[in-house]
């Protein structure tokens, strides 16, 4: 077992300095197995190179900041699509990296989609189990709505509001505060409208929540 990256020597100034990769990977306790193809002919030889389970005669000696290399590389692999070489990983983040233990904490099975997830609307943990995440935009309410396959999702039924997305399943109370979700980021003159709740198992329902979640509340449980 090896672990792959796309590090490479010297790039970013702070992270990826040889030592602080060394130090990395003693706290990660992952000495020798972290492989850079990258940069790998630059740095010391890994486990699995070693065990020639992989050749590092293919490996590449890219190192600093400059990008001509892997631009020119992506080219001749015909690679597209791929962002524009600026800041930094978004594990770096921490209100992202939260999110990341919060799903890694609660989650046995991930899916592509639950990964997609991390990066849209704001993310509530109501218990273990349950998680909501509530659209800030009508782009994130779409989102939302395409990752919904097989999970319950919330939406306002006769006025505007935010879509949430609901992991695990909630009970008759939580719906209620699922509900009161929706009439907290929406406008205050449309907080008497009707919610609908589409469960792929039970199908639509109407809910009507009476209250909305408090500050408190929301500080609490936000991830």
């Amino acid at each position: 077992t090896f672990l792959v990256t796309g590090e490479v020597v010297g790039q970013r100034p702070m992270s990826q300095r040889r030592h602080t990769l060394r130090l990395i990977e003693k706290q990660a306790e992952c000495q020798g197995i972290v492989l850079r193809p990258l940069s790998a002919k630059v740095l010391p030889p890994t486990g699995p190179e070693d065990a020639d389970v992989v050749d590092r005669d293919l490996l590449l000696d890219v190192a600093g900041r400059g990008r001509k290399v892997q631009l020119a590389l992506a080219s001749k692999l015909n690679l597209t699509g791929f962002s524009a070489p600026a800041g930094g990983c978004l594990l770096t983040d921490k209100n992202f990296s939260r999110r990341v233990r919060d799903l890694l904490q609660h989650s046995d099975d991930l899916s592509h989609e639950d990964l997609e997830a991390l990066r849209i609307g704001r993310h509530y943990r109501i218990r273990p189990g349950l998680k909501v995440i509530v659209g800030r935009r009508e782009s994130e309410n779409d989102r939302l709505e395409s990752l919904s396959s097989g999970k319950v999702l919330f939406s306002p039924s006769d006025f505007p509001g935010p879509v949430i997305l609901v992991v695990g399943k909630p009970d008759s109370e939580e719906l209620e505060l699922i509900g009161g979700l929706i009439r907290r980021y929406s406008k205050q003159t449309y907080r008497e409208g009707k919610i609908s709740v589409h469960d792929p198992e039970t199908g639509t329902q109407i809910v009507q929540a009476t209250g909305v979640p408090s500050d408190d509340w929301l500080t609490q449980h936000l991830i």
